[in-house]
């Protein structure tokens, strides 16, 4: 199974990677419009957001945007020691600053109530139809998201959708997959 997704996540990550950083950037622009008509992104006042790198679909001007609007940004801090997902509200992109991995996280940590948090948005290198998700194999954001009830959106390509992911016990399903195409929606527990 390991061996699997392993070669699931390679084959995933290159045709991600394949994807032009120019046609990246208008897929993620719509991508972003998506995910803010939705009524229950309109309704949260706290969104918790993946720092996107590399070829992930870019949410630099989400968390932007969502500032703008008076929302609580949260953005996840990386505990190498107890190798933790750490929910932290950032007030501006400019408290970012690049840490483990290359990935940006915020350099003062205010911790954010998990309760508190209204809506996830989630990375992932591949999505299947039961909107199960594979990351970089690490198990940060399935740790993570097993604490919290909020709703999970998944960003992703077109692309990055597959037919099936063998998912395991501690796997965490997405509630909802945003593509340039179309929005996804799983169990309506949004």
């Amino acid at each position: 199974m390991f061996l699997e997704k392993e070669l699931l996540r390679r084959r995933m990550l290159k045709i991600r990677d394949g994807i032009p950083k120019d046609i990246r950037e208008v897929k993620s622009g719509i991508i972003k419009k998506r995910l803010f008509s939705l009524d229950r992104f309109k309704k949260s006042k706290a969104v918790m957001f993946y720092v996107s790198f590399g070829s992930e679909v870019e949410t630099w001007k989400m968390m932007r945007d969502c500032l703008m609007l008076r929302k609580k940004v949260i953005v996840p801090y990386i505990n190498g020691m107890s190798r933790a997902l750490v929910p932290v509200q950032i007030g501006g992109l400019e408290e970012l600053r690049e840490g483990r991995w290359g990935i940006f996280q915020p350099e003062r940590k205010r911790n954010f109530p998990l309760k508190d948090i209204d809506l996830v948005v989630v990375p992932g290198i591949a999505f299947d139809r039961k909107f199960f998700r594979i990351g970089f194999g690490k198990g940060y954001y399935d740790a993570f998201l097993k604490k919290t009830g909020c709703t999970k959106v998944g960003l992703c390509y077109e692309s990055q959708i597959t037919g099936w992911i063998d998912a395991e016990r501690h796997d965490i399903s997405m509630d909802m997959l945003i593509t340039e195409k179309r929005i996804y929606r799983g169990v309506e527990r949004c």
